[in-house]
Order: C-alpha cells, then structure tokens, then sequence
C-alpha cells in the first residue's frame, strides 16, 4: 500500500533548500517531521505526526520565495482558509494551516492509506467502465463544492485521485491537492501562459508527461482544457474537462492524446478532436452513451460542455457502479 497527499513531480533548488532546512529541524510546532512523501510545483509534501493529537498528518509546504509584494501569502491564506471548509467526504480534509518562522507557508492535511488512480494506471492498464464512472461522478461532487465556493482545482488527474481505506474498510475516493487551485474573482491570478518548447521543459515531451512546468502551465498538460493552454483562466468547465480526460485515461488505457513532442501535445488538445473512447478500447465493450457524454465533456469550448459539474455527475450515474462498490485494488 501506498500512503500520499497531493504530490506532483516538479523540483527545484529552492525546494531543496527549504527541505533541508526543515529536516534539519525535524519539527514544525506540534508537528514531528517523519519523512519527505514527494515535490510539488508549490513546494514539498511532508508525512509528520500531531504531537498533541497522537496521529498521522500530512503537511504541505510552500515555496515562499520571490513574494516580496505578500501577495503568495495573502492568496496562500484566503485559499487555505477556503479549502478548509470544504466538507464533501471525497475531497482530502486541511485541518490546519500557517506561517513558519522561517517565513515558509504551511498547510496540513488528513493522512491517508490507498493509491492513487495513476498508480492502478500504472500498474493494470484500464479500468472496468461502472467503476470508473463511480470515480468520476464522486469527482463531480467533491468538485461542485468547490465550485460554489467558487474555488476552481486546475489539476484534476489520476494523480490526485486517490483511493482512500476507510475505518470501516471500504475504498472511497478522495480528490487531493488544492494546491494550485484559484478563486474565480481572483484577478491576474492564475492565467497560463503556454511558453515554446524551448523555453519550457525541452523540444520534446517530458518522459513523465505528468509534469506541471513551473512557469508554462498551471496544470498538467495531458488532462488541461484547450483554453487554459491558449491563455484564459482556468473555470469550472476546464474542471470538467480535466475529470472527463482522466475517466477516458482510466476507461482506454490511454490518454486522450498522445504525441512525441510537447508542442504535438498542445497542438492536439487545442486543435484535433478526440476519438471516442469505445473506439480507441474497443474490447471494454463500453455501454451505448457513455462516448457522447465524455466527449461532450471534452469539447474545445467551454459553453458546449455541461452546464455545471453536477450536470455532468447526473450524465454519469447510468453508467455507475452502485454507491459503495469497490474495485477492491486494496486486496492486490
């Protein structure tokens, strides 16, 4: 088994400073530091143990560096603090959050046994079409929360949907990482810009082509709405578009594009139309309907998508399986 919290893959000099400088001090407050769980684009995830309380937590560190204006803090706070509210019991819980005396920036989340989706990607290729959907659709309504806190996520992928063990063991699927993540009456936060090639992470793709580029693309850009990488905020419809891009990952076995080169990648998500899912995994003999509804969720423009996040759940449930099935990837 596996234990995580809202980890990306993207490092850099000043997150290792910043990691250093922590172990070294092997305690932040009540909370013992334990051991490194992975990197981010805004820092590094942290397994440590509430002194006071006597469990598992999972902490998030930020990356404070070059906010000489206060303004990471600010939105750093007000998104934490919004974060913290949510209450869908699929969306990974913060529980606390704050200011080291380092000046670094801090959030603490609920620690969780499981995997990840991208690890049962990784390890059994796709995955039976009623589960999937079940995932999708309790996606949806951790995101529709979000949504009417007008909180947008912006890295929906397999990565950051993640399996959890219950106390009573059941599995149940917990979206993870609000890291990223922006208020939609932000303004100048959080717009893309889309670099070239050769000023992002090289000519071709990444070997990972999970990657978050630091500075290219706020998201990760196998699962990113076309507009979001021609330079418009991200909204509640690029959510849905990045939910449907992971269900036809998880449903084919395959993205919803491939491609030798990054450039290639970004071309055909904004460009080419994709394939319906049946057709590029036939032998999943997917039911009659699914296909129009991923591919409505994965139209180039926003407006022709579904109107709202729960829109899409509802679109979903015929399709899923039953509330509380499993697909009992814990007993492999």
């Amino acid at each position: 088994l596996m234990t995580i919290a809202g980890v990306g893959l993207v490092g850099s000099d000043m997150i290792h400073a910043m990691h250093q400088r922590l172990i070294s001090a092997r305690s932040l407050g009540r909370y013992k530091i334990k051991r490194e769980l992975g990197r981010g684009a805004m820092g590094v995830v942290y397994l440590a143990w509430h002194r006071d309380l006597d469990r598992p937590c999972v902490i998030k560190l930020i990356n404070p560096d070059k906010d000489s204006s206060g303004a990471l803090r600010r939105r750093f706070e007000r998104e934490a603090r919004e974060t913290s509210l949510l209450r869908s019991p699929h969306t990974v819980q913060v529980f606390d959050f704050g200011i080291t005396n380092k000046g670094q920036l801090f959030y603490v989340m609920e620690h969780l046994d499981g995997v990840s989706l991208q690890d049962m990607l990784d390890d059994d290729g796709s995955q039976p079409f009623d589960i999937v959907c079940r995932w999708m659709a309790t996606t949806c309504e951790s995101l529709a929360e979000a949504h009417a806190r007008m909180l947008i996520h912006r890295d929906i992928k397999p990565a950051n949907l993640f399996l959890a063990r219950t106390a009573d063991d059941r599995e149940m699927l917990k979206v993870l990482d609000f890291g990223i993540a922006r208020k939609l009456d932000d303004e100048g936060v959080g717009a893309p810009v889309v670099s070239s090639p050769s000023d992002g992470p090289g000519p071709g793709l990444p070997e990972d082509a999970r990657l978050t580029a630091v500075g290219t693309i706020m998201g990760t850009p196998l699962y990113v709405a076309p507009e979001v990488l021609t330079g418009a905020p991200a909204s509640d419809r690029a959510d849905q578009y990045s939910v449907a891009a992971t269900g036809f990952h998880l449903l084919t076995g395959r993205p919803v594009f491939t491609a030798t080169t990054m450039e290639e990648l970004l071309f055909k998500t904004i460009e080419v139309e994709p394939e319906a899912p049946s057709k590029v995994h036939p032998e999943a003999r997917l039911p009659a309907g699914l296909d129009s509804v991923l591919l409505r969720a994965l139209r180039k423009k926003p407006e022709e998508r579904f109107p709202s996040m729960e829109a899409f759940r509802q679109a979903l449930e015929p399709f899923a399986a039953a509330p509380g099935a499993t697909s009992s990837v814990m007993e492999r």
